[in-house]
């Protein structure tokens, strides 16, 4: 499939989610949600990641859950406080969480006051 006819074909992707908009680039694909409570984070994104799940197997496309991930960045103070991280699924696969990094592989320093952003990746 060239890639213009692949963007024609998932150009109906954020149509399926309720609660965030994704960022596609090429064949890889972000959610970026930022909120205050870890419980409303992971059940929004697993609410929409179940969305996508639909939406693939609609397709007739499947997820390369190698290169699936999340990151959780947040600031120091935050961090220190949680007990968990949340658990986020595709099809009751989990998704592996890594450490959060910017595109040039440094680790990210900024800080996001009273929030906590979490990032998903998904690649195809």
């Amino acid at each position: 499939m060239g890639p213009l006819l692949f963007l024609l074909y998932i150009n109906d992707l954020p149509n399926c989610l309720l609660n965030y908009y994704p960022r596609l680039y090429v064949d890889d694909t972000h959610l970026t949600y930022a909120y205050s409570y870890m419980n409303a984070i992971q059940s929004c994104l697993n609410e929409d990641l179940q969305n996508i799940s639909e939406w693939l197997i609609a397709k007739k496309l499947t997820l390369n859950m190698t290169k699936t991930e999340f990151m959780l960045i947040s600031s120091r103070q935050k961090t220190s406080h949680l007990t968990d991280t949340p658990t986020l699924t595709i099809n009751d696969t989990p998704i592996n969480q890594v450490q959060p990094l910017n595109p040039s592989g440094y680790l990210l320093t900024e800080i996001f006051p009273g929030e906590t952003l979490l990032i998903s990746s998904l690649k195809r």
